[in-house]
């Protein structure tokens, strides 16, 4: 059985936390609770699927804040975020 996107981003969680890199860990953290509050509210476990859309809104909210903060001159928010895409 493969491990589906929630569980491996848990995984990764354990894994930055053991690492150290706690910009990382706050990240991954960031999207295992975006996970519980979708789940809370549907009250039933999430797909892979519906894992992935939420994430891709999650890249969007990004992306929109980067275009604010470029044209506010705010290029270390701006590049905290890009960091936060990547992740």
């Amino acid at each position: 059985m493969t491990e589906n996107i929630k569980a491996s981003i848990k995984h990764e969680v354990s894994l930055s936390m053991k690492e150290g890199n706690k910009f990382r860990t706050i990240t991954l953290r960031l999207i295992v609770s975006a996970f519980q509050v979708e789940e809370i509210s549907k009250k039933e476990e999430l797909n892979d699927k519906e894992c992935i859309e939420i994430l891709e809104k999650m890249i969007k909210q990004r992306k929109d804040s980067i275009s604010q903060f470029e044209s506010a001159g705010r290029e270390e928010l701006s590049k905290k975020e890009k960091d936060e895409i990547l992740i």
